[in-house]
């Protein structure tokens, strides 16, 4: 298999608290290394390699998102990804790219970066997403979107509470592919018997219970993966 080696310091730890401390610092160190040899090999043609660097960032920052721990050096990612984002028009990279863009928008929200560098990194996201998504006529606003999740859930739902949303989106009809992108932290507070769950409705006609039918043309990925009865497979296949 192609790809980019990082060496990792090695030691062995026994307490668990200093368990986790070391692979914090292990992600930490693989993040800089990453983002060192990314910044090297921005500008040269060498695309397979600054695939798997692209993809080799994300998943270090998506580590650290999950367990709530701020890169201390991002002022430093920004300049590189700025570098390696200017080769967004080339095909083989723009998937890469824009893994690797979801993962820093989630940072931005965290605070990783300065407002002005927030601001810089959420308009390359955007131009990355062209690629991929339609703008227009989505709300993600969970606020906005209460009153009908009420709705749903007391009249076809009454055995379910509605918890902690993680994310929701409406869009309007018409065609085109949307995304909504979220984190979820280890420490998300999850008892167990609790359980993530996905809810889909049309919302022109909520006083029948045909609006929770998945409608038939429309196809839910999760993490580039069909979710299961709500995808039309005979579209996929194509």
């Amino acid at each position: 298999m192609n790809g980019t080696r990082v060496l990792l310091p090695a030691a062995v730890v026994a307490n668990p608290a200093d368990q986790f401390k070391f692979a914090s610092d292990v992600n930490s160190y693989r993040i800089g290394v990453v983002a060192e040899k990314l910044s090297m090999l921005a500008f040269k043609d060498d695309p397979q390699k600054v695939f798997h660097l692209c993809l080799s960032l994300a998943r270090g920052i998506d580590y650290a998102l999950a367990n709530n721990e701020p890169f201390t050096e991002a002022y430093k990612l920004t300049p590189i990804l700025k570098q390696v984002c200017s080769r967004k028009k080339e095909f083989f990279l723009q998937s890469a790219l824009m893994v690797l863009m979801i993962s820093v928008k989630n940072a931005c929200k965290l605070g990783w970066f300065s407002a002005n560098e927030t601001e810089e990194l959420l308009t390359l996201v955007d131009e990355v997403g062209t690629y991929f998504w339609s703008k227009r006529d989505v709300n993600s606003e969970t606020s906005v979107l209460m009153p009908t999740l009420s709705t749903l859930i007391s009249r076809y739902y009454p055995q379910y509470q509605i918890g902690q949303i993680i994310t929701s989106f409406e869009v309007k009809p018409g065609y085109g592919a949307y995304l909504v992108d979220f984190h979820i932290t280890k420490d998300l507070s999850l008892s167990k018997d609790d359980r993530i769950r996905l809810l889909v409705a049309a919302k022109d006609n909520l006083e029948t219970s045909s609006c929770i039918i998945s409608p038939q043309q429309v196809n839910i990925l999760l993490n580039g993966r069909s979710v299961d009865k709500r995808t039309n497979v005979s579209m996929v296949c194509c």
